[in-house]
């Protein structure tokens, strides 16, 4: 389980992320944090954000989407230099590919995973 607390009018919101499934407002209030992380400059959370993000996709079933909000998670893990979270995002880019037949796309990802832990 995944706990971000972040404040939206003065107020503490938590958003608990359980597996990818996003509970509260769902996708809706994960937007918000990450708006939040943006400006308060915390690209840390941010990559967080955005690889739940992916995985929430890649269980509904929405591929493109996960894939697009992983590959988010992934630059922006590099850009504050957050190894895990770049080796997390990238191991499930390449869960993704491996369910698409993207052989070579998946075994790049998971390499790349492996080089980062």
């Amino acid at each position: 389980m995944f706990i971000f607390n972040f404040l939206k009018n003065n107020q503490i919101i938590g958003i608990y992320l359980i597996k990818g499934l996003i509970l509260l407002e769902g996708e809706k209030i994960v937007l918000e944090a990450i708006q939040i992380f943006q400006q308060v400059e915390s690209p840390l959370a941010e990559s967080k954000c955005w690889t739940r993000l992916g995985i929430a996709c890649f269980l509904k079933g929405n591929l493109e989407e996960a894939e697009s909000k992983l590959k988010t998670s992934v630059e922006k893990s590099r850009a504050c230099f957050f190894q895990y979270g770049e080796a997390t995002a990238l191991f499930e880019l390449g869960k993704l590919y491996h369910l698409q037949k993207k052989t070579d796309n998946a075994k790049q990802c998971l390499e790349s995973a492996q080089k980062d832990i």
